[in-house]
C-alpha cells in the first residue's frame, strides 16, 4: 500500500512540475518567437522574426530594393504588445493587440483597429 502511495505522489509531482512550461507555451509572448509572414495585403513578401530577447527584424523587398527594419518588442499585458522599429533613422512605435495566436497563425489588431493575419514560417 505504501509503495502505491509513493508511486502516486511521484506521478502527481512529475505532472505538476511539467505544467508551468506547458502553460507558458500557450501565452502570446512565448508563441510569437519565430518567423512570421503576412498572409495577404501590403506586407505580403515581408518576414518578421521575433527573438526571445525582445528583438524583431523585418525583411523583404519594396520597389525591387532589399528592405530591413530592426527594433524591439515587449508585451505590456498578456495579449498587448508594443513594437518599436528603426525605419530609416526614425523610431516608430506601434501598439498591437494579439487577437489570436497559435503555433501556425497569428492575428494582430493595430491602434487603428486594422486586423492583419500572419502565418508562421517553418
Amino acid at each position: 500500500m505504501r509503495e502505491s502511495q509513493s508511486a502516486f505522489v511521484a506521478v502527481v509531482f512529475v505532472t505538476l512540475a511539467a505544467l508551468p512550461p506547458a502553460l507558458g507555451a500557450d501565452k502570446p509572448k512565448e508563441l510569437i518567437i519565430g518567423k512570421w509572414a503576412p498572409a495577404s495585403g501590403a506586407g505580403k513578401g515581408f518576414v518578421a522574426e521575433f527573438t526571445k530577447d525582445g528583438k524583431v527584424v523585418i525583411t523583404g523587398k519594396k520597389d525591387d530594393q532589399d528592405v530591413k527594419f530592426e527594433g524591439s518588442y515587449k508585451f505590456v499585458s498578456d495579449d498587448d504588445m508594443e513594437l518599436t522599429l528603426d525605419a530609416m533613422g526614425e523610431k516608430i512605435t506601434e501598439k498591437l493587440k494579439i487577437a489570436k495566436i497559435d503555433k501556425d497563425e497569428m492575428v494582430t489588431v493595430d491602434s487603428m483597429q486594422k486586423e492583419e493575419k500572419f502565418k508562421r514560417l517553418k
